[in-house]
């Protein structure tokens, strides 16, 4: 029996106890929203995610938006669509007209094209001013500097939406992920330093994050939003690799994705693990960072899959179930190294068996 066996068998023990019935449960959820756009004017395949007004949602001095999204091609109906907004010319919005990344932040008369999005590949957007100057970014990379109207970013009291606006109707067709609002203009190596990384505690100047994780909820849950029109979610395609798997679970296979500082690595199978378990390295070969089991049928019905985590990394989790094909996607955000937590995952409707 190796070291890990010896000095972590006790703590994994105690891991799966912890997620058993009454520990917290974490759901499949979806990686990102999907729009089908719509061809008139909030008509069908419009949807968004709105959310309440707030003062905050109103900086008035500098300003960050940013997203990933990805557009599909080709571009139909009308050509300039929404992708987040608080009343479009009346404050800041920002779109896409055609291919060209396009924003109002001072209201009418403020417009600036700057940027193009590549048609089916996830890009990052992030438009900025500091009062003075306008800049879009694409990928980090500065694309757009513009002189800003002078004055202050006006503000109203109307819902910000994301993949729309209520001022024009129009969903892009495509998907969006990652959402951020600040009241700061970010310079292009701040946008860099983050645009790979999920944001899971507040930061200086950091107003909200809209992870669209499944729902539209805020981070942070100061102003969550609720789902309107026609809006579905995502999951990441299966990374290429082999499946992970036990003789003890032969119906069941596993992928994993550990992510740290954008770096993402493939969960490595190590081969001395506990019964019924696989154990997945990451950044330190012989170290397993990842627990894998699959668990019943339990009192419920349902066989349980459970995701037993040892590392602060982002870790995605592929579970297929091989007799029916069913394939099932977990994500535990990246925690910071200075979380005393890591958190798990025990779903508790899994799958049939």
């Amino acid at each position: 029996m190796n070291v890990f066996r010896r000095s972590w068998l006790p703590l994994v023990a105690l891991a799966l106890v912890s997620l058993l019935p009454g520990a917290a449960q974490a759901q499949p959820l979806g990686h990102y929203l999907i729009l089908t756009g719509n061809t008139t004017s909030g008509g069908a395949g419009h949807g968004y995610v709105a959310i309440p007004h707030s003062p905050d949602l109103n900086p008035t001095g500098a300003i960050t938006l940013e997203m990933w999204v990805r557009l599909n091609t080709p571009f139909t109906g009308q050509s300039c669509r929404s992708l987040i907004g608080k009343g479009f010319t009346q404050t800041y919005w920002v779109g896409v007209c055609g291919s060209t990344l396009r924003s109002y932040i001072k209201g009418s008369g403020s417009v600036r094209d700057g940027g193009t999005i590549a048609a089916n590949t996830w890009t990052h957007i992030a438009v900025t001013s500091d009062g003075t100057t306008r800049r879009h970014f694409i990928n980090g990379a500065q694309v757009l500097s513009s002189a800003e109207l002078a004055g202050p970013i006006p503000t109203n009291t109307q819902p910000v939406r994301i993949g729309s606006d209520v001022s024009w109707l129009f969903s892009p067709q495509g998907s969006l992920d990652e959402v951020r609002l600040w009241n700061v203009a970010r310079t292009g190596a701040e946008i860099q330093s983050l645009m790979f990384q999920q944001i899971v505690s507040p930061l200086p100047g950091l107003v909200t994050v809209w992870a669209l994780n499944g729902n539209g909820q805020d981070r942070f849950a100061a102003h969550d939003g609720t789902l309107g029109g026609t809006t579905a979610f995502g999951t990441p395609s299966v990374p290429a690799g082999p499946w992970l798997s036990s003789p003890d679970m032969p119906d069941f296979r596993f992928k994993v994705r550990l992510t740290t500082a954008g770096v993402s690595r493939e969960g490595v199978q190590e081969s001395d693990c506990i019964f019924q378990t696989v154990c997945a390295s990451g950044a330190i070969p012989g170290r397993p960072e990842v627990l894998l089991r699959v668990i019943g049928p339990r009192s419920n019905g349902y066989l349980w899959p459970i995701v037993i985590r040892f590392t602060n990394a982002q870790v995605e989790t592929w579970v297929e179930q091989i007799s029916t094909g069913q394939t099932k996607y977990y994500l535990l955000d990246f925690i910071g190294p200075d979380s005393n937590e890591l958190t798990g995952i025990n779903d508790r409707f899994g799958f049939l068996p």
